[in-house]
């Protein structure tokens, strides 16, 4: 297989294959919240009943001088994002130590992205576009409106396009570039072009993980967690380097080139980040 079909097999568009119900604009009020999503994991990982956590998020959160309604919006988006994560992701009972174990703030950022991704149609929508055009042409352009005219092509099923007013999709746009300058894929402030970022070893190995659960052992040739982050082929390389270096990792050389598989289940290395 070569390049162009694996990235559009880890990149499909979702050009008219989305329902309405399976849209939404959260991320206008609701972005990655680095601190309040390690503050909800952590207390998911005591109570293990969102019930309870939800108690103890709204006690929390007024105690702190913050209204109802919005704790009550953050929450509520909060928890859809990680009740999304599935399989793929560290399960939300060991997600505190995952976020805990990374070295720096964007660490973090990168691994609540994902769960980001998984929940959010419309932003792994216009991603795969940028991504997809990103790789295939060498530029990534985040620019407004680049996106904006992503999102204003966007059909449904049917094929009827969004309905939001024009001032909502920039505030929309806005939240993904936010988004997108916390993980380091874009630069400064008033950057809007695309860069690979660096990515710490925590990160790398949920998304390695995060690829090799959704392509098993094909994985090697479509790292997509790795695209996520907008990992070219030369520093794909080096990532696979890192991870063959790890005991939770297996590399082996066979005719068909080398397979790179965790060592044991997909997520065991993460009892070793409290040895």
């Amino acid at each position: 297989m070569n390049q162009r079909d694996a990235i559009d097999e880890m990149l499909p568009s979702l050009q008219g294959t989305l329902r309405k119900s399976a849209v939404n604009i959260r991320l206008t009020e609701t972005g990655l919240l680095v601190s309040r999503s390690l503050e909800l994991a952590r207390l998911y990982s005591k109570y293990k009943n969102w019930n309870e956590v939800k108690q103890r998020w709204h006690e929390s959160r007024v105690a702190s001088r913050g209204t109802r309604g919005s704790a009550q919006r953050v929450f509520k988006n909060l928890k859809a994002r990680f009740q999304a994560g599935g399989r793929p992701l560290p399960p939300m009972a060991d997600l505190p130590v995952v976020l805990d174990s990374c070295e720096t703030t964007r660490d973090q950022a990168q691994i609540l992205y994902f769960y980001l991704i998984c929940s959010d149609a419309l932003f792994r929508y216009v991603l795969h576009e940028l991504l997809s055009e990103g790789l295939q042409y060498g530029v990534l352009d985040v620019n407004t409106d680049s996106v904006l005219d992503k999102l204003r092509r966007f059909e449904f099923v049917g094929g009827e396009g969004l309905s939001y007013a024009d001032s909502t999709l920039r505030r929309w746009v806005n939240g993904l570039q936010s988004v997108l300058r916390e993980v380091g894929i874009i630069g400064g402030k008033y950057s809007h072009k695309g860069v690979p970022p660096a990515i710490g070893e925590v990160p790398m190995l949920v998304s390695a993980t995060f690829s090799w659960q959704k392509f098993g052992s094909e994985w090697v040739n479509k790292p997509v967690g790795w695209i996520y982050l907008y990992q070219p082929q030369e520093t794909q390389q080096s990532l696979f380097k890192r991870l063959s270096q790890l005991d939770s990792w297996n590399v082996d050389q066979n005719q068909r080139g080398y397979s790179v598989e965790p060592a044991s289940k997909p997520f065991e290395w993460v009892s070793r980040l409290t040895n």
